[in-house]
């Protein structure tokens, strides 16, 4: 029993000896990026640790997030909160006091200038990009009600953590991307470079623009002067962007965006004219038919005031990357607007229509009947403003196939988008009279009769869209022909 005690004492002196030496040599002063959860709800920001010997003590700054179906992922909620770490570090235990900062979260997450006792653990591994071993700081307070995770260790001075003197990037939390045209979702990116000179690092789905012009199309680097650049950024695809700010040989400033591809769903209704009174009730059956198959899906709409500003505010809103377009009065502007965006997943039309040779054809084409259909008069679906052809809708919707791929659908509501059918002895009536009349220079008169000339009926869409419905001859207004269930087959939302 003596001989036992006596070796025990070298041991626990030894103990003593490396436990303090071991902690001496973690330094957690520096910045972190932070992630949590507390009774109010799951939070991110960033933290800022300071340390003097074992004795650390810090500020924690973040926004509580919320879940957003159109995102499909959290977001922030604009409610912030704050708080102040004081606490000792022993080997991998990091414990003391977490204060919560005054303010409408603290409030909510016990009361202005709640304290709670803190229990961290330490992680170890590898140096990251930083030089940091320190691979996390996570663990819980306030019983088990919260729990904070840093990770990211950025060494600093010992000041309080802030980050190197260099520059900063103010970047848009989300991007959205539009194929088709970009520059309706483009935003501003602020780089302030206070070396002599930086070079900004682009990583992810995105481009780089100064004054319009592309910089840095795709990942890769962009020499700046010292200075303030204002910059702008399209996204380009679904996926994490940053930018980077290297001067000196070292990291001077870093910022994170989310950039997603728009995916659109448009509910479009054109010229209704006499029939104006089957507007809204077309216009629900058309939505109560489509849309309980996008959940998630934001929905953005005019109504009945026709008021395209409504449309045009919410469209390029990049925290709803998935939409469901519903447009009371379209007209062709705002049409083939809609389909060269380039994110086109479903398209559903209602309007009259007909079919007639494509003004200014050639020759060769005047005996080809095309299916058109007429958008409205701005603010007026009682008035029609132009016809729409079949081969103008194709061509609009090019880039939204090789976006996205096939369209789910292409609903076209409208009399004479699959032929001509029973109008086949109104055959030339409404007709073009410039058309018409170059026609009967070149086929004659009488003109040809419904048995000897061609057709194009919007069936073309089938190699652009998986399900196409059209109509041979009359279509009617109050949607009774509309085959809903099948439509609804057709979609695939989650693509």
């Amino acid at each position: 029993m003596l001989r036992l005690r006596t070796l025990a004492w070298p041991l626990a002196a030894a103990a003593l000896l490396v436990a303090p030496s071991w902690a001496q040599s973690i330094d957690l002063t520096g910045s972190w990026t932070l992630a949590g959860n507390d009774a109010s709800g799951r939070y991110e920001g960033t933290a800022r640790l300071q340390q003097q010997g074992s004795r650390v003590t810090g500020t924690l700054e973040y926004e509580y997030q919320q879940w957003s179906w159109s995102a499909f992922g959290f977001r922030p909620s604009g409610r912030k909160g704050s708080a102040r770490l004081e606490g000792e570090l022993r080997g991998h235990s990091l414990s003391g006091q977490r204060i919560q900062d005054a303010g409408v979260a603290g409030v909510i997450a016990g009361g202005q200038g709640a304290s709670h006792r803190f229990q961290y653990s330490l992680a170890l591994g590898e140096a990251n990009e930083h030089g940091s071993r320190v691979r996390s700081v996570a663990g819980k307070y306030d019983g088990s009600r919260g729990r904070d995770r840093l990770t990211g260790h950025r060494p600093g001075p010992a000041d309080g953590g802030a980050a190197p003197a260099g520059g900063a990037i103010a970047l848009p939390p989300r991007l959205l991307a539009v194929p088709g045209a970009p520059q309706e979702a483009r935003q501003a990116v602020t780089v302030r470079v206070e070396a002599a000179q930086a070079t900004l690092v682009l990583a992810g789905p995105a481009r780089l623009l100064r004054g319009g012009a592309v910089v840095r199309d795709g990942p890769g680097e962009l020499a700046l002067q010292r200075g303030e650049h204002a910059l702008q950024i399209d996204g380009t695809g679904d996926g994490a962007v940053t930018l980077t700010l290297r001067a000196e040989g070292r990291e001077v400033a870093s910022a994170r965006s989310e950039s997603a591809v728009e995916r659109l769903y448009a509910l479009l209704f054109g010229y209704f004219g006499a029939e104006i009174n089957y507007l809204e009730g077309d216009l629900k059956k058309t939505v109560d038919g489509i849309a309980p198959s996008l959940p998630g899906y934001a929905r953005i709409e005019d109504g009945a005031s026709y008021d395209q500003s409504k449309i045009d505010r919410a469209i390029n809103d990049p925290a709803t990357p998935r939409k469901v377009l519903v447009d009371w009065c379209t007209t062709r502007e705002d049409f083939l607007r809609y389909l060269r965006r380039g994110t086109v997943r479903g398209l559903a039309w209602s309007s009259h229509g007909y079919m007639e040779p494509f003004p200014g054809c050639p020759d060769e084409e005047l005996d080809l009947f095309e299916s058109r259909i007429w958008s409205s008069v701005a603010g007026n679906p009682g008035s029609g403003d132009a016809k729409n052809f079949v081969r103008e809708v194709k061509d609009a919707l090019r880039t939204a196939v090789a976006t996205h791929g096939k369209l789910d659908f292409a609903l076209m509501h409208s009399c004479c988008t699959g032929g001509i059918g029973s109008y086949r002895d109104e055959l030339w009536n409404y007709t073009t009279p410039a058309t018409k009349e170059r026609a009967r220079r070149v086929l004659g008169d009488p003109l040809p009769d419904y048995r000897n000339v061609r057709y194009m009926p919007f069936d073309a869409l089938a190699d652009q869209v998986d399900h196409v419905v059209t109509y041979d001859g009359p279509s009617y207004f109050s949607m009774f022909d509309v085959n809903w269930p099948r439509l609804r087959r057709s979609i695939q939302a989650g693509r």
